[in-house]
């Protein structure tokens, strides 16, 4: 692909502060993101150019959708159904609730429809997090703990390798998946950031098998071979993308989350399109994201 030739256009919408967790709905065609700091979701519809969004009154870490209808959070207090029809209710307590100043990042749904998210601190950057996959029926089970900051979950287009990344150590680790039992086992190195700018962040997996990684502070996307060779990377107008999904109804626009948190006023204002969501053309189509069968 040439990535000196992409289109990069803005969502129209007020400007984010930590924008996460982008995801397309085929059902309904609109693309659905969080907003971590302003406690936020939001949803994009491209036929109207409109974008609705809701309040909640603590953290919103990421969002996933239901194959039931509507979306599934992850809240500071647990996970959450949610649909602008019913509203919201709680479905299932946080494991964490005992812990303060824990917190829900990034999560993705598998291939049959489990529910994986991460935990971290929202305080301090030490590796107090854990990974977790909610089973369809609404059980918790834990697989790694000691994560600063979790991100990159996705999957291979056949189901069988997983991608996960603690950003804190510059690399994005991938297992061996069983998608019948949902276990993971094998984990290795994929790719490392390490020598150049910027730290992984979320990422998607095109239909090529690619792995389209947002690269926290390094002002790029970068596109990975699936043996971890980087194929190219695409420069965007802003220092922090934070996620991204294939959306639209062919799954040929990348839509990308980004950051202004952490900048100062002046870096802020030297990138205006801080904290908006990107929506970029770069010649290839995406995959259907899974949706939570609980």
């Amino acid at each position: 692909m040439d990535a000196e030739h992409v289109s990069i256009e803005v969502v129209e919408c007020d400007r984010g502060v930590l924008g996460e967790s982008p995801v397309w709905s085929v059902r309904e065609q609109v693309l659905y993101w969080v907003d971590i700091r302003q406690q936020l979701l939001l949803r994009y519809d491209p036929a109207m150019r409109a974008v609705a969004q809701w309040k909640f009154d603590e953290t919103v870490g990421s969002v996933v959708l239901r194959a039931s209808g509507g979306v599934v959070l992850s809240l500071t207090s647990g996970f959450t159904s949610f649909s602008a029809e019913s509203g919201f209710r709680l479905q299932l307590r946080s494991p964490e609730a005992h812990i303060p100043n824990q917190r829900f990042n990034d999560g993705r749904c598998d291939p049959r429809g489990r529910y994986w998210v991460g935990s971290m601190s929202d305080v301090d950057r030490v590796p107090a997090g854990s990974l977790y996959r909610i089973d369809p029926d609404w059980t918790v089970h834990k697989w790694l703990a000691g994560i600063t900051i979790p991100n990159s979950l996705c999957w291979s287009p056949d189901g069988r390798q997983m991608y996960f990344a603690d950003t804190i150590d510059s690399s994005i680790f991938v297992f061996d998946y069983e998608p019948d039992t949902g276990r993971i086992t094998n984990k290795r190195v994929f790719a490392t950031t390490e020598g150049r700018p910027g730290r992984p962040d979320g990422s998607t997996v095109d239909a090529e098998g690619y792995l389209w990684n947002a690269e926290f502070g390094s002002w790029c996307l970068t596109r990975y071979a699936p043996n971890g060779r980087v194929d190219c990377r695409i420069h965007l107008p802003v220092q922090c993308p934070t996620s991204c999904t294939f959306g639209g109804s062919s799954f040929d626009t990348l839509y990308v989350t980004t950051a202004r948190h952490r900048l100062n006023v002046a870096e802020q204002e030297a990138q205006p399109l801080s904290g908006q969501v990107l929506a970029v053309q770069v010649g290839v189509r995406g995959l259907a994201e899974p949706e939570f069968a609980g």
